[in-house]
């Protein structure tokens, strides 16, 4: 084989295994977003349901560190069906929806709250239009 045959082949390996090693790399991405994503909103929904059960005025602090790219919306207005739940977010793109409705448990605030990074949050059990409600804000 004379040397540009010999370029041409590697050239063309080269092309057929850089694409998918990159698409194997960002599927990787996607699905460790994604875990992150749905641990985080799990721990809320933990934590929300530890405050419920405290009874009104009972409080707790959580620090949520999402991995870059990644954002949780949380809750929403008082009797919307988005205060039910908890929607995971992948480059604006939505992965994932963690529901409350077993719990009969609302996630309240003026406006669905985004996070993104490293947050603070405050979760408090409040009064609401059917019993009880936990009101969601940033530290």
């Amino acid at each position: 084989m004379d040397l540009p045959l010999r370029l041409t082949v590697v050239m063309l390996v080269i092309s057929l295994t850089v694409p998918m090693a990159l698409s194997v790399m960002q599927e990787q991405e996607s699905a460790a977003a994604k875990q992150a994503l749905e641990r985080s909103a799990q721990g809320i929904i933990n934590a929300a349901i530890t405050v419920h059960y405290g009874g009104m005025g009972s409080m707790r602090s959580l620090t949520v560190d999402l991995p870059s790219g990644c954002m949780l919306e949380i809750g929403g207005p008082e009797g919307s069906t988005e205060s039910y739940s908890i929607r995971c977010y992948f480059h604006g793109n939505l992965i994932s929806i963690r529901y409350l409705e077993a719990h009969n448990l609302p996630l309240v605030s003026k406006d669905p709250l985004c996070i993104e990074g490293c947050t603070a949050i405050i979760l408090e059990s409040v009064a609401a239009f059917n019993g009880g409600a936990v009101e969601v804000s940033v530290r």
